[in-house]
């Protein structure tokens, strides 16, 4: 089919766009303020920063998944996004949300 005839759904409103701003910029805020905190003034048991850390990338997903399946999602380069490209994200945010806890669970210790 050309591009041409390939027809967009138009955007449901303004929240979609702006879960797209949290998933991709502001979401990541609150996560890596709080291992900062977790790597300051971290004690080696789950505090307030560790609920917040978890918290914060639980919404990052949360706000991808609805922007998909309810916002007619895009991906970063304004393509339409598919689950398999939630399913890419989620691994990316769980992985690199795991290393950096755990780097900052490190830090805890180290100072």
């Amino acid at each position: 089919m050309p591009e041409s005839d390939v027809v967009s759904a138009p955007p449901k409103g303004g929240f979609g766009c702006l879960l797209r701003i949290y998933w991709m910029f502001a979401g990541c805020v609150a996560p890596a303020y709080a291992a900062v905190i977790i790597a300051r003034e971290g004690e080696g048991q789950p505090g307030v920063a560790d609920a917040v850390f978890a918290l914060g990338l639980i919404t990052l997903l949360a706000a991808r998944f609805v922007d998909i399946r309810s916002y007619n999602g895009k991906t970063g380069e304004g393509a339409p996004a598919t689950m398999a490209d939630f399913r890419r994200y989620a691994v990316g945010v769980v992985l690199i949300g795991l290393a950096v806890y755990g780097g900052a669970q490190a830090l805890a210790r180290l100072l």
